[in-house]
């Protein structure tokens, strides 16, 4: 089952109709991923060119 805060980020990602809103949407589920601090979730979706999946394990690969 899933949670009401993933489903809520899910359905911002597919409602954003600009760069920083979709920006945003991705850094607030790499959050509920993760975890992290919005400045290690920031600063890896940047260097991954805010490709989620990419940044979601290159996150797991620096943890362990």
């Amino acid at each position: 089952m899933i949670k009401k805060d993933e489903r809520d980020s899910e359905q911002a990602l597919f409602k954003a109709s600009s760069r920083d809103e979709l920006q945003r949407a991705v850094v607030v589920k790499m959050k509920s991923v993760t975890s992290a601090d919005e400045d290690v979730c920031v600063s890896i979706l940047e260097d991954f060119h805010y490709d989620l999946k990419q940044s979601v394990e290159a996150f797991f690969q620096q943890s362990s």
